[in-house]
């Protein structure tokens, strides 16, 4: 039916009607001031009285349905039509519509190589993995070595991302083989480097390449490649020290002070310098803004050092709300942050959550890694294997890593604490202990305080402290006060240690609102054993019921304490927040009477007698009430 329309239109009307659909989308005036001159705007005015043509609510003009525009490509009758589309698309400006001139020459076997190459470059660069491929073809055929060169690196890099290992070697071996200048030399090493350490894991290799091609390039051109260095020693989780790049200097090529930007995110925000990782990450949004993109794994970095900022800060759940919206316009990046709010729920205590996310970012993981993220996401399903009494697939999933994913440094912490929970189920803690404090010394050489002072807390869940509470003390004189995840955490391992019960109270109420309840909860639970007065016993056992039902991740210690249910929760949290009987009955849709039962029961357990009292013991406990005071 669609042909059929397409045969009666008037000669001067289809061939317009081709024109917009080989260009769009396109503006009016741009169209008429620039295509063949049998398009006038009446013609114009025919399209869209007829619906051939419409208006986008960018107010640019398009095909009304697809069907259309693919019976009018079909259509290869009338010669003029193409040449008039490339002529009008190259007179615009912009890479879109040099992108969709190349696209229709290559269709019809008209691409210049050099143009090819440029197109395969940019259709990478957003993403376009097919057309990437069909451009770079056409640019390995050129005679110039320079132009297959460029054609052979975009080969490997689109077999990389998509997981074929071994056409990106050989892509790799023939663009090494058209490499004649220093710069196309650095360029190899960084796009190899990057194949080898974040799609083989095999992040020394990435390295040892890096640094063989840095001994054969003059001083004027190592930059990048010491840039690429610098990347993937902070990915093994390497301390380096370099002065940021400044993203408004003309010092080095952008693709090399994108480099610089993205280590620094990624180890001053995982070493406590969240102010230099921001800094970092700043520069890195001028520098895509002066681009006018940023390649896929450099995009998935924007967000990372906010994100570590508010987990250090000790605010969880705003960090957790962060990832899950970062989540939805990550792009290719989505597998990471994925597995981001996968490993902050493991935190949380919340596992089958967790585990659902882990399962979710591993599939994701392996359509796009862009940062070598995988072996984590891996470690997280064995962690909520083992967690969930699953030991036989916790151990299966972290066989299956090769050496060089077990020593990825984001998934070398997540590892320690799964074979300590193992060792810990069989009944040997103080083994347990010595596996997450090895680890965690191996973290804090490099610079990961942040991994490495979260995963220390196993050892207080355990109840093997003393060696703990001196790495967090270490740990803590090197970030800044403000930093409640990392203060409660030695807080808490103090008084443990010195066998104060009391004052376990209030750090293990900040921990637990930093997103950490499972270990505030052991904890609560082994000061219960130290012989606390009554009063201190009484102030634990509130702290633990007000917590103990956000988590259903098991405790390493058994539960004493009464616990509120969530439904108590949610009642006694607008309770204090001065709601009425019926407004709670109304909110929550259950009868005052059922309201009067929970808020009588809420009482009882935490030893209150009047909603003012509720209110202040809540703030306590590190509970929102409904206003969202904590």
């Amino acid at each position: 039916a669609v042909t059929q329309r397409l045969e009666v239109l008037d000669p001067a009307v289809h061939r317009a009607l081709q024109l917009v659909a080989l260009v769009q989308p396109i503006r009016r005036e741009a169209l008429l001031a620039g295509a063949m001159t049998t398009l006038t705007p009446d013609v114009l005015d025919h399209l869209e009285l007829s619906g051939l043509v419409v208006h986008t609510s960018d107010g640019d003009l398009r095909i009304a349905h697809p069907l259309i525009a693919e019976a009018l490509e079909r259509d290869d009758t009338a010669e003029d039509v193409f040449a008039d589309s490339v002529a009008l698309l190259r007179s615009l400006e912009g890479d879109a519509a040099r992108l969709a001139a190349c696209r229709i020459e290559w269709r019809r076997g008209e691409l210049d190589s050099t143009e090819a190459a440029w197109a395969a470059e940019y259709a990478f660069a957003t993403g376009d993995l097919v057309h990437a491929a069909e451009y770079a073809h056409t640019a390995v055929g050129d005679p110039s070595a320079p132009i297959r060169f460029r054609g052979h690196l975009v080969l490997a890099d689109a077999a990389s991302l998509t997981g074929d290992r071994s056409r990106a070697d050989d892509s790799f071996m023939s663009a090494e083989e058209c490499a004649r200048r220093p710069e196309e030399w650095a360029r190899l090493a960084a796009h190899r480097g990057e194949h080898l350490a974040f799609r083989c894991f095999e992040v020394s290799a990435a390295i040892e390449q890096a640094e063989r091609i840095r001994r054969s390039l003059p001083r004027e051109s190592v930059s990048g490649t010491d840039a690429d260095l610098r990347l993937w020693r902070a990915v093994r989780g390497e301390a380096y020290r370099a002065p940021l790049p400044d993203g408004s200097s003309s010092l080095g090529p952008p693709d090399v002070r994108i480099r610089e930007a993205m280590a620094a995110i990624m180890h001053e925000s995982m070493a406590g310098r969240t102010e230099l990782g921001d800094e970092a990450e700043q520069i890195l949004r001028r520098l895509g803004d002066q681009l006018g993109r940023l390649d896929a794994s450099a995009a998935m970095m924007l967000g990372f050092a906010e994100y570590i900022g508010m987990l250090s800060r000790g605010e969880g759940e705003k960090a957790a709300e962060f990832a899950t919206a970062r989540r939805i316009d990550a792009g290719e990046g989505v597998g990471l942050w994925t597995c981001t709010l996968a490993e902050h729920r493991s935190y949380n205590g919340r596992l089958r959550e967790a585990s659902r996310l882990a399962a979710l970012a591993v599939d994701q993981l392996r359509w796009r890694d862009g940062m070598g993220v995988l072996p984590l996401a891996v470690a997280l399903q064995a962690d909520a294997a083992a967690k969930g009494g699953d030991p036989g697939r916790a151990r299966r999933l972290l066989d299956a890593l090769s050496p060089d994913q077990r020593n990825e440094p984001k998934a070398l912490m997540v590892i320690a604490e799964v074979e300590a929970w193992l060792l810990a189920d069989d009944g040997d803690a103080e083994e347990a202990a010595t596996v997450v404090e090895r680890a965690a010394r191996q973290a804090i050489d490099v610079g990961f305080r942040l991994v490495a002072a979260i995963s220390l807390g196993l050892c207080l869940r355990l109840g093997v402290v003393d060696r703990a509470a001196a790495m967090l003390e270490e740990i803590c004189r090197d970030v800044p006060p403000d930093f409640g995840l990392y203060t409660s955490l030695r807080d808490l391992a103090v008084a443990l240690r010195e066998r104060r019960p009391a004052a376990v109270v209030e750090p293990a109420a900040r921990l637990a609102s930093a997103g950490m309840p499972p270990t505030a909860l052991d904890a609560i639970s082994l000061a219960r054993t130290m012989r606390p007065s009554n009063e201190t016993r009484y102030r634990l056992d509130r702290l633990f019921g007000a917590w103990a039902s956000e988590v259903d991740a098991p405790l390493r210690r058994r539960r004493e304490s009464p616990v509120l249910s969530r439904r108590e929760l949610d009642v006694a949290a607008r309770a204090a927040d001065r709601q009425r009987t019926r407004e709670i009955a109304q909110a929550l849709g259950i009868s005052p009477s059922t309201v009067n039962n929970q808020l009588n029961s809420v009482f009882r357990k935490l030893g209150v007698s009047s909603r003012d009292e509720l209110r202040d013991v809540l703030v306590e406990l590190g509970r929102p009430t409904a206003g969202g005071q904590t």
